[in-house]
């Protein structure tokens, strides 16, 4: 847990590579996560958005999104399949209006677009990887700090980092456990349960979801406009 003012004074640098996701929900507020890789292996929790389903429709909170983006590019954009449901009012789905929405933003001068698509959750890999670099990340102490030399090989250490401003998902991570019986009279004649909690889990499934898809990793960065590119 990091401070933007001190590490980002000038916000995320242009040459990392962007993604957002969405935890949709029909009635609970929406999870909304922005994150981003540095080319030396480092993630980023910048933002952080939790709108109420019931005060707002879907195109009052895309637009906020988009606003939340700024100008970045964002070549991974991923929702929970619940948004893929079609709607029974409008015959169309949330995935629909979203993708929609953005399409219609961009052609407006707002954000850059992006394409929504559904995440992954028949598998457990973006757990894994989000452990592996919440423990790098205590092991260095700090971003900008994960070089290693191993018997004379260079590499970096993946690490995930959450900036002082995303307070959700800061106390999804610290908060979020696996299920647990009631008693200690059936934890004893019982096996562990194999589940996470709902509870405290919208933002840090957002990430995980992010982590698990193939397209974020280290080497996926496209060339950024010459007007774009932000040093740092």
């Amino acid at each position: 847990f990091i401070s933007r003012n001190k590490y980002f004074p000038e916000g995320i640098p242009y040459t990392y590579l962007n993604a957002r996701g969405i935890d949709f929900h029909e009635f609970t507020n929406w999870a909304c996560g922005w994150i981003a890789l540095s080319p030396d292996n480092e993630a980023f929790i910048h933002e952080e958005y939790n709108p109420s389903p019931g005060r707002m429709v879907t195109r009052e909170i895309a637009r906020e999104i988009a606003v939340r983006s700024q100008d970045y590019h964002y070549p991974l954009n991923l929702i929970d399949p619940r948004a893929a449901i079609t709607q029974a009012n409008t015959g169309q789905t949330c995935l629909d209006d979203l993708n929609r929405a953005f399409h219609d933003f961009k052609k407006e001068g707002l954000g850059s677009g992006g394409y929504w698509q559904t995440w992954d959750t028949k598998n457990l890999r973006g757990r894994d990887i989000v452990k592996e670099r919440l423990q790098n990340s205590r092991k260095v102490g700090k971003p900008f700090n994960n070089r290693v030399v191993k018997d004379g090989v260079e590499s970096y250490l993946p690490t995930l980092w959450v900036l002082d401003n995303c307070v959700h998902t800061n106390y999804g991570f610290r908060n979020w456990r696996q299920e647990q019986w009631a008693s200690r009279e059936s934890l004893i004649t019982k096996e562990e349960k194999n589940k996470a909690q709902d509870k405290y889990s919208h933002f840090p499934v957002t990430i995980e979801c992010i982590f698990k898809h193939d397209a974020f990793r280290v080497g996926r960065f496209r060339d950024v406009p010459v007007n774009q590119r932000r040093s740092g």
